[in-house]
């Protein structure tokens, strides 16, 4: 059966239903829509987050850091595909902390893959290909504003604050900065940069811990004594041989950036250590260093003295592709030009490295280095030897000084060392001398004559008193001589521990030696580099230094200049035997009359 709806009020029923389930439809369409372009929007981009970047330092890493984070692109966070939970960066642009038309401007010109960039897209793209760490020696350069930096911390945990950049490429830069005990240690040249390249895509909150560089290379100086320890300073004799030690650790720079490594050693010896070359050794992890070196000892030109020696390693970061630990050892050799006072001998050493990694370095060391050199530097290492001595003083009856004596030390024990004698010594020359020497031992400055002749050692031999500083080795009996000079004074210096003896071996011309023979005991505990420490006793009585004084006595009032020598014993002798004979005739006369 078919109905029809001829009526108007059935056909405006009809109508009005079909507007109604086209407006529904059209409702229900516009929902559909909304939903889908909010999926795709949800897809497609996210806003910024708040964005930080923690940085853990290495285990160990005493140094100061300087961190700051620069933006080189910006961007928005992509899915790659919906529901992959991968992300990339899309819409690139150039960041907030880069000059971004220089850059691309020196890449196209010098960097090969960079031709036909025209945009930071272009660029972010190529990077995909090519080294971070060579990009970001290339971008150090146009570095502008850093979003956020932390300066100078020892914390082992920093986070930095990015979150007003958001999505993108960054370029981390950390400034190690040495520290000497508690100071930062000169944070203007002394430290070293590394940068770090990171893509931040994957993230909401928070990029993950990212690890600091390793801390710098170190350089310590030590004296090995000979039990082995090592110490900052000791006691020794003149002649001694002193053990040096550097020791310097080393991170790993095979993932440094650097096109090539300065590292050099500089020691200087003072002007009374007399550095011995073909002592030196050099070992990295424990095994003999194969590798190239250049060695070399030069006088400092500051008036001093001093030696400097320059230690270059070549190549090294052929070297240095991980942790090393190199041990340099030489030996000096204590001399008589050595400071004998509580001040001490030092020895001082550092290490010259390069710093910055979006430098070019040349060669094996700088050729002329000055402020703006990229070079770090360690602090200042030192150590010290100290060497002491004992003064001889000699008077006569009434404290007047006295020359001529002549006076012995000798070392009790085993040992064997050196002595300085700084005194005064009678040395032959004919030409110019004006003293003889008697058969006593002591010198005369009256010419013999034909009565004196017989007291001479000889009548032409002449002699002048000069001042000496001479070294004598107490090896076979362990004993060394010396002279007062015309004030009396008379040093046996560059002594180290032991105990000594002395004594008066010849006296004035006149003068009967002394009988006194004094001890003395010389010993140091803990030396350090601010003093000896040095401990005396003299005859078993402590004392703050040494300083004997010996005193002669007159033997007759004969004349001690040579003089009439042995003619009025002569003289005197036939007196006494005129005398006698006349007394023994007399008395046989007497009895010949009785």
């Amino acid at each position: 059966m078919i109905f029809r709806a001829d009526n108007k009020k059935e056909k405006y029923s009809y109508r009005k239903e079909q507007k109604n389930m086209t407006r529904t439809f059209k409702k229900l369409i516009s929902v559909v829509i909304t939903v889908v372009m909010v999926m795709m929007l949800g897809v497609t981009s996210m806003a910024a987050p708040d964005l930080t970047i923690t940085i853990d330092k290495a285990t160990g890493d005493t140094a100061n850091h300087t961190y700051e984070v620069y933006q080189i692109f910006s961007g928005d966070k992509t899915e790659t595909t919906p529901g992959s939970g991968n992300y990339e960066l899309t819409n690139i642009n150039w960041g907030a902390g880069v000059n971004g038309p220089s850059l691309l401007s020196y890449l196209k010109a010098n960097v090969t893959g960079f031709e036909d960039c025209t945009s930071a897209a272009d660029v972010a793209g190529v990077l995909e290909s090519f080294s971070a760490e060579r990009f970001a020696k290339i971008v150090s350069d146009y570095l502008t504003d850093y979003s956020d930096a932390v300066e100078n911390t020892s914390a082992a945990r920093v986070t930095l604050d990015v979150s007003a950049d958001g999505f993108g490429y960054y370029i981390i830069t950390d400034q190690v900065i040495p520290v000497n005990g508690t100071t930062v240690d000169d944070p203007a040249g002394n430290g070293a940069v590394s940068q770090y390249m990171l893509k931040v895509v994957n993230i909401h909150t928070d990029t993950g811990a990212i690890n600091a560089k390793s801390e710098l290379p170190t350089l310590d100086k030590k004296i090995i004594l000979d039990d082995n320890s090592e110490v900052e300073a000791n006691v020794a004799s003149v002649g001694d041989t002193v053990h040096f030690q550097l020791k310097s650790e080393v991170p790993d720079l095979s993932t440094s950036g650097y096109n090539r490594y300065w590292y050099i050693m500089n020691d200087t010896l003072s002007k009374g250590l007399a550095f011995q070359a073909g002592s030196v050794e050099i070992t990295v992890n424990g095994a003999p260093f194969t590798g190239e070196f250049e060695l070399t000892p030069s006088a400092s030109t500051d008036g001093t003295a001093a030696t400097n020696i320059e230690i270059v390693f070549k190549n090294f970061l052929s070297i240095a592709t991980e942790d090393l630990e190199i041990i340099v050892t030489y030996d000096a050799v204590l001399t008589k030009d050595c400071d004998m006072t509580t001040a001490g001998n030092p020895n001082t050493a550092n290490l010259i490295y390069s710093n910055d990694p979006t430098k070019t370095y040349d060669g094996d060391k700088p050729s002329n280095p000055g402020p703006d050199t990229p070079i770090g530097k360690t602090p200042d290492v030192m150590t010290k030897t100290y060497t002491t001595g004992i003064v001889v003083i000699k008077v006569d009856g009434e404290g007047h000084r006295l020359t001529g004596a002549e006076f012995q030390i000798e070392l009790s024990g085993t040992n064997a060392n050196t002595v300085v004698v700084e005194g005064q010594e009678f040395v032959k020359d004919n030409t110019n001398g004006t003293y003889y020497k008697l058969k006593n031992g002591s010198y005369t400055l009256t010419p013999p004559s034909s009565a004196t002749d017989p007291d001479y050692e000889s009548t032409t031999d002449k002699y002048r008193l000069d001042s000496v500083s001479r070294i004598d080795k107490t090896v076979s009996e362990h004993k060394a001589t010396g002279t007062v000079d015309d004030q009396g004074y008379l040093a046996f210096q560059g002594l180290g521990e032991g105990t000594y003896k002395i004594k008066e071996t010849s006296a004035p011309r006149g003068y009967v030696p002394s009988s006194v023979e004094h001890t003395v005991v010389i010993t140091s505990t803990n030396p350090s580099l601010t003093s000896p420490n040095w401990t005396y006793t003299v005859d078993g009585a402590a004392a703050t230094t040494v300083e004997l004084t010996f005193v002669n006595v007159k033997s007759s009032n004969l004349p001690s200049t040579g003089g009439m020598g042995t003619t009025v014993f002569y003289i005197a002798g036939s007196v006494l035997l005129a005398a006698g004979v006349a007394l023994l005739i007399a008395k046989k006369v007497k009895t010949k009359e009785n």
